[in-house]
C-alpha cells in the first residue's frame, strides 16, 4: 500500500489559532466559511485539492486570514462569542482500490476512490492519503460548531447541532471536552 499525506499547512494552523478569540460573526457560502473575531480578524475556510497520484485525488481544509468575513449566509455564533474557544482539527483518509477488489464487478485496470475517517479504509486499499477534513470549535460552555468537507466538490458543511457533533466526535475517537 502506498501512503500519502495531504494535511493542513502551518499557515492554516496559524490562521485557525485566531479562532480561539471571541467570534463576532460567521458567514457560509457553498465553497467557504468566513468567521470574524471580536478583535476584527477574519478567517476564511475553504477546501483545497491535490492529485497525490494519477488515480488518487485528495481534499483538505485551508484557512486564510482575510480582510472581511461577510461572504454568504449569516450564521449564529452562539457561545463562541464568549472566547477561550477550543479549535480541534480532525484527519480523514482517502483511498483507492482496484475495482475488482471491492466486490462491485470486474473492471480490470480501473480504480475506485473512497473517503472516510481514519481507520475506515478497507484492507484492499492500494493507495491511502491522510487528509485534514474537519474541525470542531467549542466554547467553554460546550456549545460549538463542526465544519467539515462536504459531499459536493469543494463544499463545506457547517453543523451546530450538539447531538450531531457528539456523534462525529465519538466516530472520530475524540474523548476531549469539546
Amino acid at each position: 500500500m502506498r501512503l500519502h499525506a495531504y494535511q493542513v499547512t502551518e499557515e492554516s494552523v496559524d490562521a485557525l489559532r485566531k479562532l480561539r478569540a471571541p467570534w463576532r460573526e460567521m458567514h457560509r457560502s457553498e465553497a467557504a466559511v468566513s468567521i470574524a473575531t471580536a478583535e476584527g480578524i477574519a478567517v476564511r475556510l475553504t477546501v483545497e485539492r491535490a492529485d497525490v497520484e494519477p488515480l488518487l485525488e485528495a481534499y483538505r481544509l485551508r484557512a486564510d486570514v482575510v480582510r472581511e468575513a461577510r461572504e454568504g449566509e449569516a450564521l449564529a455564533v452562539g457561545d463562541l462569542a464568549l472566547g477561550t474557544n477550543d479549535v480541534v482539527l480532525f484527519n480523514g483518509e482517502t483511498w483507492a482500490e482496484a475495482a475488482g477488489e471491492t466486490g462491485r464487478g470486474d473492471a480490470a485496470g480501473q480504480t475506485l476512490q473512497f473517503t472516510g475517517h481514519a481507520g475506515q479504509r478497507s484492507e484492499t486499499a492500494v493507495a491511502v492519503c491522510t487528509t485534514t477534513d474537519a474541525l470542531v470549535a467549542a466554547a467553554g460552555t460546550g456549545e460549538g460548531v463542526l465544519i467539515r468537507i462536504g459531499n459536493r466538490p469543494f463544499s463545506l458543511d457547517v453543523v451546530s447541532d450538539r447531538v450531531t457533533i457528539a456523534r462525529f466526535l465519538v466516530q472520530r475517537g475524540y474523548a476531549g471536552d469539546a
